[in-house]
């Protein structure tokens, strides 16, 4: 590419200084003809030749530094263009490619420059939108899916435990003409199915959590624990004063006291959940207690155990604090404080 460029630029000022010669010979005739008609034969050739050449060295000296200038041209070029494509590249070092450049190549380098950076930030802000929106549509699609799994345990499973009750309930009514060894066994199963349905209710919580719908924190933790009042066997106390937090506080920390509460049915076999929420300086306070069994708390262990560290990392989102309390065999006590 390079040898096909340098022969057209010597041809090209070759012809130039035909053009020139005949140019000059058309302005000065007879100056011409009285100087070829001077020389003699021999003379005449050899002073051709000798014109010649030096055409030809004049061509081929002029178009080698022409060639070589635009060389230099075109790695200064490729240089800026290359550092501009490439965004580690600093500023300085396309400042310093720009010298070698002509000013008005610089000022479209300079447009290109700004058009590319340009692009650039809408190429990143066009991935973050589709990040974005990706999660949101897996959030929405992971959310339906659990809602169609808790719809169909509640309408299956749930049932099918609920109907299992109500028989052992007319077959405990007449257990006493039961032998001795058959009371224990149905005293069994109704506590296995009890059991059950406390696994089934914590389970459908945590698949299907509810929202506050506009409702201030207190009234829907009230009404979450008279819901499942009448649906588990076990006692279920709270004790409730308004906290002026935002919606958005608010609805998490419900979600947060339905996640404890799942914990509680599914690992504590608590026979007793409460749930108390209070002002506290300026901080609003939740501290939720089951007498179950308990655990050793042993830093982050014990809490992931319990399923507990995502509460704990949601928690500190909102720059409050979480504290746990727990003992083996002496039930456990959450306690979480947010600013206000």
């Amino acid at each position: 590419m390079r040898i096909k460029r340098l022969l057209l630029i010597f041809f090209a000022i070759l012809f130039g200084e035909i053009i020139t010669l005949l140019v000059l010979f058309g302005m000065f005739p007879s100056q011409f003809i009285h100087i070829v008609r001077s020389l003699t034969l021999v003379q005449g050739i050899y002073s051709g030749l000798l014109l010649v050449v030096m055409f030809l060295i004049i061509a081929l000296s002029l178009s080698t530094l022409l060639s070589i200038y635009l060389v230099e041209e075109e790695k200064a070029l490729q240089g800026v263009l290359t550092q501009l494509l490439h965004s580690e590249e600093n500023e300085a070092s396309v400042k310093e490619e720009l010298n070698y450049l002509p000013e008005q190549t610089k000022t479209l380098l300079v447009d290109l420059q700004q058009q590319i950076s340009q692009w650039q930030q809408t190429q990143q802000q066009h991935a973050l939108q589709e990040q974005e929106v990706n999660g949101l549509r897996e959030d929405y699609i992971v959310k339906k899916e659990r809602q169609r799994i808790a719809r169909e345990l509640h309408d299956s499973v749930s049932q099918q435990l609920f109907a299992m009750t109500m028989v052992l309930s007319a077959i405990e009514e007449e257990k006493e003409q039961l032998p001795k060894a058959t009371q224990n066994l149905i005293s069994q199963v109704v506590q296995m199915i009890n059991f059950a349905q406390a696994e089934m209710r914590a389970l459908l919580l945590h698949l299907r959590p509810l929202n506050l719908m506009d409702k201030p924190l207190d009234q829907g933790i009230e009404q979450l624990f008279k819901e499942l009042d009448t649906k588990v066997a076990m006692t279920l106390e709270t004790r409730l004063n308004p906290v002026n937090l935002p919606h958005e506080i608010e609805d998490n920390l419900f979600r947060i006291v339905q996640e404890l509460l799942s914990n509680s049915l599914r690992h504590a076999k608590a026979t007793v959940i409460e749930c108390e929420l209070f002002n506290r300086q300026s901080y609003a306070i939740i501290r939720f207690i089951d007498n179950g069994v308990g655990f050793k708390v042993n830093g982050q262990s014990s809490t992931s155990g319990y399923g507990l560290k995502n509460i704990q990392e949601r928690v500190t989102q909102f720059g409050g604090n979480f504290k746990i309390m727990s003992e083996p065999d002496e039930g456990t006590v959450v306690e979480i404080a947010i600013p206000k």
